[in-house]
């Protein structure tokens, strides 16, 4: 764990996130060392999710934007990072700066953005499912009755009831599809 007056950041390892939360508004020295904190626990739990709340959040100076840009998201991408995820109010007073950042960001990341710890949880759990299941597979293979075990197994957790519904399709791609019901 990292605490300065400006920031603190720790590993949230139940979720498997970085978890960065600016205190108050910083620059130079008091920008970077916590940006640093941020990168070094990211290393050391490679593959993570980074997820700052910017709801204290606060214009940078042009020299900090350059360094992020230049420095901190290059080895940021090394982490093996996928996903920055952005709590913010419904309407942030640094609308630019976000703005900015996130055109940035989208190059190599998803960028969630989102109100709470929690939204951002659920919107990357439910992407991780999603990307789990749409692989383009063969009808009736191993891989494909696994999907279907794991479907099955996931409905039934909300008390869904399962019905198979045979139709023909050699592979299934990632895209997206519909069965229509009595051509409706």
């Amino acid at each position: 764990m990292f605490e300065s007056e400006f920031a603190k950041i720790e590993y949230v390892k139940e979720d498997g996130v970085v978890f960065h939360v600016w205190k108050k508004e910083a620059h130079f020295d008091d920008y970077r060392k916590p940006v640093e904190a941020s990168l070094n626990m990211l290393k050391e739990h490679e593959g993570s999710l980074f997820i700052v709340d910017a709801r204290n959040g606060f214009e940078d100076v042009k020299e900090d934007v350059d360094w992020g840009f230049n420095y901190f998201l290059p080895e940021l991408k090394k982490t093996g990072c996928r996903i920055w995820g952005f709590i913010l109010p419904e309407v942030s007073d640094i609308e630019g700066e976000i703005d900015l950042w996130t055109s940035e960001i989208e190059k190599n990341f998803e960028v969630i953005r989102a109100v709470s710890y929690e939204e951002i949880l659920s919107r990357v759990t439910c992407k991780q499912l999603l990307d789990r299941i749409a692989i383009p597979r063969a009808v009736g293979t191993e891989g494909n009755k696994k999907i279907l075990h794991f479907l099955k197994e996931e409905f039934e957790k909300y008390n869904f009831t399962i019905n198979s519904i045979p139709f023909s399709c050699i592979v299934w791609d990632a895209a997206e599809s519909c069965v229509e019901w009595d051509e409706k």
